[in-house]
């Protein structure tokens, strides 16, 4: 969706908040930096969780639980909401 056509739907004032996105290389921080943050989510993985249930996760790991499962669903599960509004809409076609 184009923002022309979303400023149509709602107010862009609650949408343009200024969120900046950055990708950044490790190894431009400092030699052996790869290294050390790897020893560090070494030590973190084991640690004993806060909440038993709980586990202690590290970066990448909610991005790796949700690829298994919807790997395990056989596709992308989506809210019931965002089909209503592809439907409504008529965004969707049958392949």
């Amino acid at each position: 969706m184009l923002i022309s056509e979303f400023a149509t739907l709602t107010s862009l004032t609650l949408y343009l908040q200024g969120q900046c996105f950055v990708a950044i290389s490790p190894e431009n921080f400092a030699p052996g930096f790869n290294g050390r943050m790897t020893d560090l989510l070494g030590i973190h993985i084991v640690m004993d969780p806060a909440d038993p249930n709980c586990p202690v996760l590290v970066a990448g790991d909610p991005e790796r639980m949700n690829m298994k499962k919807c790997d395990d669903m056989g596709g992308i599960p989506y809210h019931i909401n965002v089909v209503n509004y592809m439907v409504r809409d008529q965004l969707w076609s049958e392949t």
